[in-house]
């Protein structure tokens, strides 16, 4: 069937590596206003972190928290570094590794405020006056940090150190379209923000040569040219950006056939230098930007541009349920801001119900239009799960939860397809019925105590939504074909391949 058929094909966690090829570029001396702007602010956070050793309950009252012990205590701690970052800076003013300490200081006063936002005795309106003046600086110290340069010879690290290490990421995912319109679609640079949610723009140069646009940290504007450095046709492309970029990066994209005919396998090797280095990695991570993630969640744009023609879109901080497909009933308007792990339970308790109805028919023609939607429900279930939830949790830490899952959908596959050759008025029919219920409970018990917790920790929410909008698309293309019970007695021989 042509759908969002999905299959991640390899997750890596994204990883520090040094690049023997990294571009390098050549150190720039800082002018003498930048070495007062850093004394400034060397004092500034000298000033903070006395008041935080000094007075910590008065600042802790200043900016809305309870002041209890605890925060006392965390108070001193964070006073004691602003005051080891002050005497940094005023020490090595043209360095920009203390004003990097100074960003991570301040999400630690961000997760500060959130935190003592719990407490009965904290002023709610100070807490949120403080976390935005808080914000700000943060995004001021972010801007500052990036526009510092090194002196001559010196790197963060120190004298002689070597350069930052680049992130490197490696996923990969198949698309249901084939090798030529894929690659295509890819070597049109200018299609690339369709579904990089981080990149605004390309402009396309020559035929080697681009200039690409990009969000970085703090919301400030990431440019860079990048040269084509191999290209084989419907095979892969790589790229590299170009020496003086701000954001060193190079990268390879390969096309290979999906097994089965079910269209393209897409490779994505990607390695870059944040602009904040280690430290930016790291605050990225605590943000939720972890890179992996993000290209994972961005190759899943990509196939349903490819796949569906646009985005499905799931932020109900915009719009009420997901765009543009409307729904076409009062459960697919219920199931609207779900995201996987809800709509599969929701799918769970709705079987439940069904069999529980199927009990209590009192005629043969109530209990047979009955199992119907009791076969037709477990028919998209097992779908959706298998071309969608399964494979984007494969090889995350669930391998062999997966496996219990997959074994267990071809035993209710079967006891279903053995029900759909029987009749309502056989007398094996309700003993039949029994066990199936018993195999559906035993599993849907086994996935919301192992699989499910699991996952949740696992995956962020906007993917969890993602995915939803994945399996919704792919249920209502299955609920509009009409009696997906059919689908069962094909697929009884072995497990699905995910």
């Amino acid at each position: 069937m042509d759908g969002l058929d999905i299959e991640i094909i390899s997750s890596s966690e994204s990883r520090p590596t040094r690049s023997p090829t990294e571009n390098r570029q050549a150190p720039i001396a800082a002018p003498d206003g930048h070495a007062r702007s850093a004394r400034a602010l060397g004092w500034f956070t000298l000033g903070i972190g006395v008041a935080e050793l000094a007075a910590p309950g008065a600042v802790a009252a200043l900016v809305g928290a309870g002041g209890n012990r605890r925060q006392r205590h965390i108070l001193r701690a964070l006073g004691l570094r602003e005051v080891v970052a002050g005497i940094g800076i005023l020490a090595r003013p043209q360095s920009s590794r203390w004003r990097w300490s100074r960003v991570a200081g301040d999400v630690m006063h961000l997760a500060f405020l959130r935190a003592a936002g719990r407490s009965r005795r904290a002023n709610r309106q100070r807490l949120w006056m403080a976390a935005g003046m808080v914000a700000g600086v943060t995004a001021l110290d972010t801007l500052a940090s990036l526009r510092a340069r090194r002196p001559s010879g010196e790197n963060d690290a120190g004298e002689g150190a070597a350069p930052s290490p680049l992130v490197a990421v490696s996923e990969a995912i198949s698309v249901n379209r084939p090798i030529s319109e894929v690659f295509a679609f890819w070597r049109d640079f200018e299609n690339l923000p369709q579904f990089m949610q981080n990149l605004e723009s390309v402009e396309v140069i020559d035929s080697r040569r681009s200039h690409w646009r990009a969000k970085g940290p703090g919301g400030q504007a990431v440019e860079w040219q990048a040269d084509i450095t191999d290209e084989r046709q419907d095979e892969l492309i790589s790229w590299r950006s170009r020496p003086g970029a701000e954001v060193a990066n190079a990268g390879t994209v390969r096309f290979s056939p999906a097994p089965g005919n079910r269209g393209t396998e897409i490779h994505v090797q990607l390695e870059y230098r944040p602009p904040a280095g280690r430290l930016g990695a790291a605050v990225a991570w605590l943000l939720g930007k972890e890179p992996g993630q993000t290209v994972r969640a961005d190759l899943r744009r990509l196939k349903q541009v490819l796949e569906i023609g646009e985005v499905m879109k799931s932020d109900t901080s915009i719009h009420r349920g997901r765009h543009p497909a409307q729904p076409s009933n009062k459960r697919q308007r219920r199931q609207m801001d779900m995201d996987a792990i809800e709509l599969l339970k929701s799918q769970h308790r709705e079987v439940e119900e069904l069999f529980a109805k199927i009990e209590k028919a009192r005629s043969n023609n109530s209990k047979a239009k009955l199992f119907d939607q009791l076969a037709d429900d477990l028919a998209i279930h097992a779908a959706i799960e298998e071309h969608h939830f399964y494979p984007s949790v494969k090889e995350r830490r669930t391998e062999e939860l997966l496996h219990e899952s997959l074994e267990e959908h071809l035993e209710i596959k079967r006891a279903l397809a053995d029900l759909l050759e029987t009749a309502v008025d056989d007398e094996t029919f309700d003993a039949k019925i029994k066990v199936l219920k018993e195999k559906v409970q035993q599993h849907v018990k086994e996935e919301e105590s192992d699989l499910f917790p699991k996952v949740k920790k696992i995956f962020g929410q906007d993917e969890l939504t993602m995915i939803a909008s994945e399996m919704a698309a792919e249920q209502a293309e299955l609920e509009a074909e009409g009696e997906p019970r059919k689908l069962v007695p094909g697929e009884t021989e072995r497990p699905a391949t995910i």
